[in-house]
């Protein structure tokens, strides 16, 4: 029994630690420092309603490495929900390339845990969006 404790206590802390690498790499893509240079992601941002797709943001090399072994979309989730102070999740509109939510419920949604991988995979239109 012991060793399944430590084991999963292990399994933990290691999760932990790659979901705060994670907040932490992401929030640098979002960061002034890099938008001013990063011609991509502002491109990106403008023609979603300033957000970055989440589907993309997964492909980025450095998200990939701290993802490896797990699913990279529910890890970014995770990871901006319980680590990051600056950027919130929303649901983007596939045909207008906007936030759905602008109102009050934004501030709710953006707090929405995604519990099952299905339901990532059915919205389609997840972005990261920063939250200033």
């Amino acid at each position: 029994m012991t060793t399944t404790t430590s084991s999963l206590n292990t399994t933990t802390t290691t999760n932990n630690t790659m979901l705060t690498a994670l907040a932490h790499q992401i929030e640098y893509h979002f960061s002034h420092c890099n938008l001013r240079k990063d011609v991509y992601l502002q491109t990106l941002r403008h023609l979603n309603d300033g957000c970055v797709p989440l589907s993309i943001l997964c492909q980025f090399q450095k998200v990939k490495l701290l993802t490896l072994g797990v699913d990279a979309k529910q890890a970014v989730i995770q990871a901006i929900q319980a680590r990051s102070k600056h950027l919130r999740v929303y649901q983007i509109d596939a045909k207008t390339g906007r936030k759905v939510n602008h109102d009050a419920d934004a501030t709710a949604s953006s707090h929405r845990s995604f519990s099952s991988k299905n339901e990532i995979e059915t919205l389609l239109g997840v972005s990261l969006c920063i939250d200033m």
